[in-house]
């Protein structure tokens, strides 16, 4: 349907007219050989016939080009990408990613209480998906999470949608990370190794669900701030029956006084992270 074109369309509708003339010139009464003429009502009968074909083709011919509009193409791009041909009629992308990183661990535990470790593991299997829908500002993000040192269960890591109201102020809603540290809001995306430092490892939030804003000002963004309200510091796997009824309230701010540091490191998790038709990068 989407190779045919307009004029194609124009084409045959002339045909089809040509066609219904021939016919009712064929079945058209004869005249007599008075040279008595076609009766009104059969002159009123063709011209309702022509007159509801090029209705039917009229509304054929919206059909299509609405069809044209609403198409959605496939392709990879950074990712695998469908998207909507025409963004302005219909402002819908999906991007699918998918990342694994894995890790050798091994150390003596012999005289300190610790057992021996020696063997590989997957540190991370990620299946993520990203977006925006209905409007170019609403996005959403879902991060689907494995690996091998956590039971090798698989679970929803990430998953928030988020409207931009401006790069100073974004709002985003579901579940994600706490803010405790620039380093703990870099995506592993962004990291050299596996694993963070020690420090944050050991000193670092968790995730949660809740309602967040974020954004960034100033001549090179280098001014990032966040601020999140959550069911907890350490509750990102509980049931409603485990969670209290205290929030957690979380503030960070950090600015980059030499400068941005980098893709992925400067901002903090905002406008910085590649994009592909609107389709942010994960955290």
């Amino acid at each position: 349907m989407q190779g045919v074109s307009p004029s194609l369309f124009r084409l045959l509708k002339q045909a089809t007219v040509a066609l219904v003339l021939g016919l009712s010139a064929t079945t058209a009464p004869a005249e007599d050989v008075s040279g008595s003429e076609v009766t009104v009502e059969s002159a009123a009968a063709e011209t309702s016939i022509l007159e509801d074909l090029e209705q039917r083709l009229a509304n054929q011919e919206r059909e299509l080009e609405t069809l044209r509009q609403d198409r959605v193409r496939a392709t990879y791009r950074k990712g695998f990408l469908f998207e909507a041909v025409d963004q302005d009629s219909l402002p819908f992308a999906l991007q699918v990613n998918g990342r694994m990183q894995g890790r050798y661990t091994g150390f003596s535990g012999s005289g300190t209480g610790q057992v021996s470790r020696n063997h590989f593991e997957i540190e991370r299997g990620r299946l993520e998906f990203r977006g925006q829908m209905y409007d170019p500002k609403l996005r959403y993000f879902m991060n689907l999470d494995a690996d091998t040192d956590d039971n090798h269960d698989v679970k929803f890591h990430d998953f928030w949608v988020n409207y931009d109201f401006d790069k100073s102020f974004r709002l985003y809603f579901g579940k994600q990370k706490v803010a405790s540290g620039e380093i703990w809001l870099q995506a592993s995306t962004n990291m050299r190794f596996a694993d963070r430092d020690v420090a944050t490892t050991f000193f670092k939030a968790d995730r949660t669900v809740g309602l967040r804003a974020d954004g960034v000002w100033g001549a090179q963004d280098e001014h990032y701030y966040q601020f999140l309200v959550g069911n907890g510091n350490r509750s990102t796997d509980l049931t409603a029956g485990n969670v209290d009824d205290i929030f957690l309230f979380s503030l960070i701010h950090w600015t980059d006084l030499f400068g941005p540091l980098g893709p992925g490191l400067a901002r903090g998790p905002g406008p910085e992270d590649r994009t592909v038709a609107g389709v942010r990068q994960p955290e």
